[in-house]
């Protein structure tokens, strides 16, 4: 793994804060995903996170 592409996952758990831990595991636990989710406002991610 490269130094880049360490940087961009620490970006992303950054960005995402404690939604990353509904993220873990899921559908949208994926680079792409977690890029769009961290663009989001935060009440449209927790929803886009929370769907059980």
């Amino acid at each position: 793994m490269t130094m880049q592409m360490i940087n961009r996952h620490l970006q992303r758990a950054d960005a995402l804060g404690d939604d990353l831990n509904e993220v873990v595991g899921a559908s949208l636990d994926s680079g792409p995903e977690m890029d769009a989710l961290a663009t989001m406002p935060d009440k449209e991610r927790y929803f886009a996170t929370n769907q059980q």
